[in-house]
């Protein structure tokens, strides 16, 4: 069995196909359409790949993706962690453990603040991640938003072009919580598969897949234009509802959003793990210019624990759906 390490750009087609067939996708290429932002065939986005090869075919897999968190004037260094993966004939022989404990060395030696993921909490728990974070998400029907003296308004689905996509930059890039984002990497995320991007004058919804109750992951522009948007979709598609996901924090949409809502909820963001300590303080120093030191946390764990709290008003930050990993 070979020594873990990059994957290499030839490998790209094998990457693939080896990640489907882990996940049980039919599609070879569906970690392309899903998550065409971070698997890319060129050296910068396939580098993020560690991956163990036997008998010359990977058997294990984990991606380190580097992300730049925003958090108003706090600037993080982050990685998110996705795409572990092991063939089932090596399984249980510790090939998941190996590559998560060499990612955390590497990402250590890169001097990260800090690493997130979406899984298993008990699994990633063994390593060191713990759930902290949160999402403020809320239920919004015809009838509440009515209620409120919201109306139908213009709309139409976002068609790829450059005009549409700049409307969407233009309402995205005021939020105070986020990723940092190119425009090239808008682009990538705007034609995802499983999500349908709305476009009204003054705002835009991206809505995720459902059933009665259609997700809208990502909203920006004028708030009662937002709600305005959501009604139309919600009559034209026959939804019972939608339920908005959005960062947890004051904001004229947040209220907006609140006022047209059935009910309202506060969950976990995601798994974090605190890689280095300081660099993580400082950051959030800077995003809430706090400066009484008798209010941070000791230790990784307070911190983490800090970033779950309903009432933490300092470390906080937020990862849209759209740039999960």
């Amino acid at each position: 069995m070979e020594k873990i390490r990059e994957a290499k750009i030839d490998e790209f087609d094998e990457l693939l196909a080896f990640l489907a067939k882990a996940y049980g996708y039919a599609e070879v290429d569906w970690f392309v359409t899903h998550y065409g932002h971070i698997y890319q065939r060129d050296l910068q986005h396939v580098k993020n790949s560690l991956i163990i090869k036997d008998k010359d075919r990977i058997v294990s897999h984990v991606g380190l993706f580097p992300l730049d968190v925003l958090a108003g004037k706090g600037v993080f260094k982050v990685v998110g962690i996705g795409g572990v993966a092991t063939d089932p004939a090596y399984r249980e022989h510790g090939l998941m453990g190996k590559l998560l404990k060499y990612a955390i060395d590497r990402m250590e030696k890169e001097e990260y603040a800090f690493s997130v993921l979406w899984g298993d909490r008990q699994r990633y728990g063994n390593f060191g991640w713990e759930f902290g974070g949160r999402r403020l998400s809320f239920t919004v029907t015809s009838r509440s938003l009515a209620s409120y003296g919201i109306k139908e308004g213009d709309i139409r689905q976002y068609d790829g072009k450059e005009e549409g996509l700049e409307k969407i930059i233009t309402f995205h890039e005021p939020e105070r919580l986020k990723v940092k984002r190119t425009k090239k990497t808008y682009q990538f995320l705007m034609k995802k598969a499983g999500i349908e991007v709305w476009l009204s004058k003054d705002a835009y919804i991206v809505l995720s897949t459902g059933v009665k109750y259609k997700k809208a992951i990502e909203t920006g522009g004028d708030p009662s234009r937002v709600l305005s948007l959501a009604l139309t979709l919600i009559k034209d598609k026959s939804l019972e509802g939608m339920r908005i996901s959005r960062p947890y924090e004051e904001s004229d949409l947040n209220r907006e959003i609140l006022n047209g809502s059935v009910r309202w909820w506060v969950e976990s963001l995601c798994s974090i793990k605190i890689i280095n300590f300081p660099k993580t303080l400082e950051g959030f120093q800077k995003a809430m210019q706090v400066r009484d030191k008798a209010k941070w946390p000791e230790n990784e764990k307070e911190l983490v624990k800090k970033m779950a709290l309903p009432d933490n008003n300092f470390f906080n930050f937020y990862i849209w759906s759209l740039d999960h990993v």
